[in-house]
């Protein structure tokens, strides 16, 4: 998609809800692509919205330099940060860093939906 092409201004009403099937540590979500809709897809992040459905999850894991900042925009749920569990509600935000433990958890009756970027550390180091 040239830039000409590219959506500047996306609605994610406009967007499907998708399962992920190349992310089997996640159960009971669905996505929405954002960075492939706008046609973003080189960037060294990626952004979607994730929903979890009442009792769905993501097993503990860790990415080898790759971060994630989640905004919770709906529901409610238990983020877990190497041994930490932190509760989510709307309004909450949770950074997981880059080659640490973090998991996700709906322990609510309704969807947990969180706005999610994902990327790769930048090297600061000398």
């Amino acid at each position: 998609m040239s830039a000409s092409e590219s959506k500047h201004v996306l609605h994610p009403d406009d967007l499907e809800w998708v399962v992920v099937p190349d992310m089997p540590h996640h159960h009971g979500m669905t996505a929405k692509h954002l960075s492939d809709a706008t046609g973003l897809k080189g960037l060294p992040l990626y952004y979607e919205i994730q929903r979890y459905g009442p009792g769905g999850h993501q097993e503990l894991q860790a990415h080898e330099g790759g971060f994630h900042l989640q905004h919770v925009l709906s529901g409610e749920g238990e983020y877990t940060v190497g041994d930490m569990k932190y509760p989510l509600r709307p309004g909450s935000t949770v950074f997981a860093p880059p080659d640490t433990l973090h998991g996700v958890r709906n322990t609510g009756n309704t969807d947990l939906v969180m706005f999610s970027i994902s990327g790769r550390a930048a090297n600061l180091g000398g």
